[in-house]
């Protein structure tokens, strides 16, 4: 079968500042490979890599990507049998919908899947827009494939785990029930169906170097799947299951290995939940990268659990090319930590972990999550509080956002929270929950106030980090982003 994986233009509103994509989308890349593995015709269009400088004012927000018109002529000249389309964020669905409706313009026989974190989470909603033929329920890779060999009519589609499909025009749910146990049987991602020179040569940008990575040109890599937590805000359960899978270490260090001999990759970014969940695993990917001797740098930019780390570990980390730690604290608040988030681990132990990051001589970064049902102002204070007396890096503040398919949606629905069903708003940025205690316009500016005191904090902490070139970078990009936001909202007015 002759089968298109489509990654959609993207959408970023008005103020919002650009996305920019710097690696191919691995959960295409690892359809494809398991696709191409199987002798199917596989071909693959990254959207936003393909003319990420155009953007085109649609209303309120820009269209980065490829045109409408330069799209439908490229799925034209494929002439695909099937279309993949990825939906990872609910805030870029309008997309994922004109796109379908665009192959179907192409062609009306040509079959659309859906599939990533939004229609894996609301999939009867996803199949409501008939044009699309079928949407994949969590982890793809033999979904796909099943869906493939009933549709060459291998099986049947009530057979296929995990998917969303029509009989009759009614829609037909097969939950997802099996999940990959052995992710070393997944073949590496297709990256070559993709324009890997132009990722790499975006990595190399200077302005982005500053900002993000030690070493260019760098790429992404995911090790595992799934996390045993329950963190109420976080889809991944609906994705991967509530547990945790992960490749070997010499599977990963081949990978490794194959970036750095092919493409001449000098770092890695590890986008997984949960890389550090299995210490003895982490060990022995360090053992085996110098064991090698593969020049190579990497950070964590997934929020890795501070009850995973130990300096022990931490000092191989780092021996092994590790530099830099993105750690999931969320809250300064002991009981929203615990009560409200369920992230199951106490202030004293974050604070015991960055300052042994910090001996160890690594870069250390802290996500926070503010705005949750049941916080107040004074528990966000509190987070902002804390925020500043750990000797972090960097920091990223978010706003509680009720994706579709997590806990905190259904909390938020049964309640009343959500007083918008607008989809291009539900980002991290964007305050979308209005409770007793909180309205959304406080939440936003106490997420403004918390880079800013943050920002304050550490300057005055340690002045001389503001003549390193990475710290350069943050303020800069900050200061940017907030005159680009500045003259959006006047030229809005």
């Amino acid at each position: 079968m002759r089968i298109l994986l489509l990654y959609p233009p993207h959408s970023s509103l008005s103020g919002e500042g650009y996305f920019v994509p710097k690696s191919p989308p691995l959960g295409l890349a690892y359809l494809a490979a398991v696709l191409e593995e199987a002798a199917h015709d596989v071909k693959a269009i990254d959207c936003v890599i393909e003319n990420w400088k155009q953007r085109v004012r649609e209303g309120d927000h820009y269209q980065i990507g490829l045109s409408w018109e330069e799209l439908k002529g490229r799925i034209w000249r494929t002439k695909p049998d099937m279309v993949g389309l990825s939906c990872l964020f609910s805030s870029q669905f309008q997309n994922t919908r004109k796109t379908a409706a665009l192959v179907k313009e192409v062609d009306p026989t040509i079959k659309v899947v859906a599939g990533g974190a939004h229609p894996s989470a609301i999939p009867c909603e996803v199949m409501a827009d008939t044009n699309f033929d079928y949407a994949v329920i969590g982890e793809g890779e033999h979904t796909m494939l099943s869906l493939v060999r009933s549709l060459e009519g291998a099986s049947q589609l009530e057979n296929v785990d995990g998917l969303a499909y029509r009989e009759n025009e009614v829609v037909k749910i097969n939950p997802k029930k099996n999940f990959i146990a052995n992710l070393d049987n997944l073949p590496f991602p297709a990256r070559h169906l993709f324009p890997m020179d132009k990722y790499l040569q975006l990595t190399k940008d200077l302005r982005m170097n500053e900002i993000s990575s030690k070493r260019v040109p760098y790429t992404e890599m995911v090790t595992s799947r799934g996390c045993p937590d329950r963190c109420v805000f976080c889809v991944i359960r609906k994705m991967y299951g509530g547990f945790w899978r992960a490749r070997s270490p010499k599977n990963v260090v081949d990978e490794i290995q194959l970036l750095f001999e092919k493409y001449g990759v000098k770092e890695i970014h590890f986008m997984d939940d949960n890389l550090t969940l299995d210490r003895r695993r982490m060990e022995e990917i360090c053992d085996e990268i110098l064991h090698r001797g593969i020049d190579i740098s990497w950070v964590t930019t997934g929020g890795v659990h501070v009850n995973t780390l130990n300096e022990a570990l931490l000092r191989k980390m780092k021996r092994a090319g590790c530099y830099s730690l993105w750690l999931g604290i969320e809250s300064g608040n002991s009981y929203v930590l615990n009560q409200l988030i369920k992230k199951g681990v106490s202030l004293k132990k974050v604070d015991e972990v960055v300052k042994c990051i910090k001996r160890v001589g690594m870069d250390v970064n802290g996500f926070f999550v503010i705005g949750f049902p049941g916080e107040t102002r004074k528990t966000i204070e509190d987070t902002i509080r804390f925020s500043k007396s750990l000797d972090l890096d960097d920091a990223y503040f978010s706003i509680a956002t009720p994706y579709p398919g997590t806990e905190l949606y259904d909390q938020c629905f049964s309640k009343g929270y959500l007083k918008s069903d607008n989809l291009s708003k539900l980002k991290q940025i964007y305050a979308n929950i209005t409770t007793e205690a909180l309205s959304k316009e406080m939440v936003e500016k106490l997420r403004e106030k918390a880079y800013r005191e943050f920002r304050l904090n550490r300057v005055l902490r340690h002045p001389a980090r503001l003549l390193r070139r990475r710290e350069l970078g943050r303020n800069v990009k900050y200061l940017a982003k907030k005159m680009r936001i500045t003259a959006s909202q006047e030229a809005m007015s």
